[in-house]
């Protein structure tokens, strides 16, 4: 990997190790809200856009993160991209935030049949990662390469089950991205299932061009667990 992409992920990283921080009222450069049908889901999708500053004069195509809890996060993550990138640690990108309307359903990659104490299943809508990210791939980024100058490198980022999704998709579809940052990924989920998936894929494949982050706040003794 040349030293570009090294460069853009270790300022992204920065940037993502704070996204569970309260969402701020929007800053310059507002994002814009798009709103994209999914056939896919059967309903509309609300999407935060945000480009950098001078995006209007510029010519040049710019990577994109693409961002989990996005209406909650993009402000935060865009302003600390701005600092970094007025420094001259990092390059200008487009962050594209994607709003939740089931998330549970959506950042899921299996169902779960876990049960409370009356016999009712506790998550009845999970397990549609799949059918999620197919929105993502194509409908999303289709819409976002029309309306925007993207260059071919994507990056994904999420925390929670944002970055369980992150290990999903990296391990299901590596093409799909060229970096993945999982902050505080939630490998308990279905008794470790997607943990069980990357270990069996990382068996089997000795070289990997892609750049994976992880890390792990004080989450307690499942998480721990999952992550090490």
């Amino acid at each position: 990997m040349n030293h570009f992409p090294r460069r853009l992920l270790l300022a992204v990283t920065l940037s993502t190790l704070i996204i569970t921080a309260a969402a701020q009222d929007l800053a310059p450069p507002i994002p814009q809200k798009l709103a994209v049908h999914s056939n896919i889901l059967n309903e509309d999708r609300v999407v935060w856009v945000r480009t950098p500053h001078g995006y209007d004069l510029g010519k040049d195509v710019l990577p994109v993160l693409y961002l989990t809890d996005g209406d909650g996060h993009i402000n935060e993550i865009g302003s600390t991209i701005d600092f970094l990138v007025d420094n001259g640690r990092m390059p200008p990108l487009i962050v594209v935030g994607i709003a939740n309307t089931d998330r549970t359903r959506d950042l899921t990659p299996t169902h779960s049949s876990d049960k409370d104490s009356s016999g009712k299943e506790t998550m009845p809508t999970s397990g549609g990662g799949d059918h999620f990210f197919d929105f993502i791939q194509t409908e999303l980024m289709p819409e976002i390469d029309k309306r925007y100058r993207t260059a071919p490198y994507k990056i994904f980022a999420g925390h929670s089950l944002g970055g369980l999704m992150a290990i999903h998709i990296l391990t299901s579809r590596p093409d799909m991205f060229q970096a993945y940052l999982a902050v505080s990924p939630s490998l308990w989920w279905d008794h470790q299932h997607t943990l069980h998936q990357a270990q069996d894929f990382f068996a089997a494949h000795d070289v990997l061009n892609k750049t994976l982050f992880f890390s792990l706040g004080g989450e307690g003794a499942d998480m721990q667990d999952g992550f090490d």
